[in-house]
């Protein structure tokens, strides 16, 4: 059988350029898996919240109030219906321990959170005999939170020092479940105290419904995100836990101190929570996403690394060859991931690394016949995922660090070849 000549080095230039173009079909197609394994990871975070409890935002305390309106209804004879107004606190204060865990869901890990907190509201007498005047019915206390299947437990709940029972009052203030509680009608300041136990995933926020609102909150958590519409003022963070406390003042917060609750969804009270995050440091669907994004250079530097060495050798390399090469640097992705769920990202990467580097090295000490150009080809290999695995795990610095070694690696290139005569190879095959 007539053996077909080998290609010039214009041509197999072209050629490798189209395969490695063609090899981010495969590698594309590794990036949609993880997006799909992230979204399953999503799936099941939201189905352990139903169960455990959602993202918890507590509003410590408010007084609630029906005030008959003031004007007649446009184009009517008739009085408007009485509005529910609000009556904020004069202050809050809140002391939290956040105790966090691992819920598992198949393969998926989900951070939630059980925090106990102690809660003291004040509210003036001056504030609190305004609203009465002007009230068509007795006020109540209330206190609020996003989801009623993450309370645990509400304890020492008290006015003015004399235990009181807490009603189901249902959506309020934003769509946060509400409690209610009867309120003294004597002239002086009230005091409300409770402790209370909340379920949640993810996120911990406070409204600062206090003309001051002081808020700690310490927890077991290492790697907290102080998330929300203010940071805490002094914090403390180590492998051991957090430590975070904030004051907010009127002044500073975007919430009347007394309106119709309505309103206090229209001033975006939502905006104005902070709080604490369960943050997860770049899961392994995050790690395995970036890392595919250096797939394209990690292809065209073993590309490149095999064209040299068949240069600088003069032993032809066929584009099957590279093809096949290729689709193991693809296949690393793959390995990756699928390890990644099951043994974490870095001992993944390694075990995924190694095999590559074994496949390829050992194929190419095959088709060049040469085991130095084998060994040299795996060790570039090596380094190159030596270098991707810390551009990966760098958040802060993989720009940076990305260019810098693109430019290393185009300068390696112009070196090697800068006496080679690329007209005399031409003319020679």
């Amino acid at each position: 059988m007539p053996r077909i000549p080998p290609l010039s080095p214009g041509l197999k230039v072209a050629a490798i350029g189209v395969l490695a173009l063609l090899l981010m079909i495969p590698i594309e197609l590794v990036h949609d898996l993880i997006n799909e394994r992230r979204n399953r990871s999503d799936e099941a975070a939201a189905l352990i919240a139903q169960q455990w409890g959602r993202a918890q935002t507590l509003a410590p305390a408010y007084v609630v109030a029906e005030v008959p309106p003031t004007t007649l209804s446009p184009g009517t004879s008739c009085a408007s219906p009485p509005e529910h107004h609000a009556l904020l606190p004069e202050h809050v204060e809140v002391d939290g321990v956040v105790h966090a865990e691992q819920r598992v869901r198949g393969l998926f890990e989900v951070p939630v959170y059980r925090a106990e907190l102690t809660v003291r509201a004040t509210f003036a007498a001056a504030d609190l005999e305004a609203l009465r005047a002007r009230a068509s019915a007795a006020p109540a206390l209330r206190l609020a939170f996003s989801d009623a299947r993450g309370l645990r437990a509400l304890d020492a709940l008290s006015v003015d020092g004399t235990a009181v029972k807490a009603t189901a009052i249902g959506a309020e203030l934003g769509g946060l479940t509400a409690l209610g509680l009867a309120l003294p009608k004597h002239g002086r300041d009230v005091e409300l105290t409770y402790k209370m136990s909340l379920a949640g995933v993810g996120t911990l926020s406070i409204l600062p419904l206090g003309r001051t609102t002081r808020v700690a909150l310490r927890g077991d958590w290492p790697h907290p995100s102080f998330a929300g519409a203010y940071l805490p003022g002094e914090r403390r963070i180590d492998t051991g836990g957090f430590e975070a406390h904030w004051q907010v003042l009127e002044l500073a917060r975007e919430l009347p101190q007394t309106a119709p609750l309505a309103r206090y969804c229209d001033d975006g009270l939502d905006a104005s929570a902070f709080g604490v995050t369960l943050y997860q440091p770049a899961s392994v669907y995050q790690q395995a996403d970036r890392s595919t994004k250096y797939g394209v250079l990690m292809v065209a530097l073993i590309f490149i690394a095999m064209f040299l060495f068949e240069i600088l050798t003069g032993t032809p390399l066929h584009p099957l060859q590279y093809l096949l090469v290729g689709l193991t640097l693809a296949t690393f992705y793959l390995l990756l991931l699928a390890l990644s769920e099951h043994a974490g990202f870095a001992p993944a990467y390694l075990v995924a690394a190694a095999i590559a580097v074994a496949m390829v090295g050992g194929y190419a000490a095959a088709i060049m016949g040469s085991r130095r150009c084998a060994l040299a080809l795996a060790a570039l290999q090596s380094a190159a995922y030596g270098v991707f695995f810390a551009l990966v795990r760098s958040e802060d610095h993989a720009l940076l660090m990305g260019a810098l070694v693109l430019a290393a690696a185009l300068a390696t290139v112009m070196w090697l070849t800068r006496r080679t005569d690329w007209y005399a190879i031409g003319a020679r095959d």
